[in-house]
């Protein structure tokens, strides 16, 4: 947990794409973590982000998605901003507005 947290201070990280999420329970290993204000999970199982959507549905800050990471392209959701209440990709001149995530890649 430290590596990630030293990461998110080192470079002001804001968002954060966790795959495959699991359960997500790690997340409240740390308060850094747990306040990220961007939070998206994948797993290529439904049955945890069935019920990790129910867990988190009033976290604001947590979205989870099904995705399976073999398909290559990343799920096309962008971060909640000032400007915007989160929107998908396929939104045009919406998804144009908005600012891409902030990756790091952990090892």
């Amino acid at each position: 947990m430290a590596i990630i947290n030293d990461a998110i201070l080192k470079y002001n990280v804001t968002s954060l794409i966790d795959v495959p999420c699991g359960d997500a329970n790690w997340i409240f290993d740390s308060v850094l973590t747990d306040t990220i204000p961007f939070y998206l999970g994948s797993d290529i199982a439904q049955i945890p982000i069935a019920q990790n959507q129910h867990q988190f549905a009033h976290h604001t800050n947590k979205k989870f998605r099904v995705w399976d990471a073999r398909a290559g392209s990343m799920p096309k959701y962008y971060p909640r901003t000032t400007t915007n209440r989160g929107a998908a990709a396929d939104d045009g001149a919406a998804a144009a507005a908005l600012q891409p995530f902030d990756l790091i890649h952990l090892a």
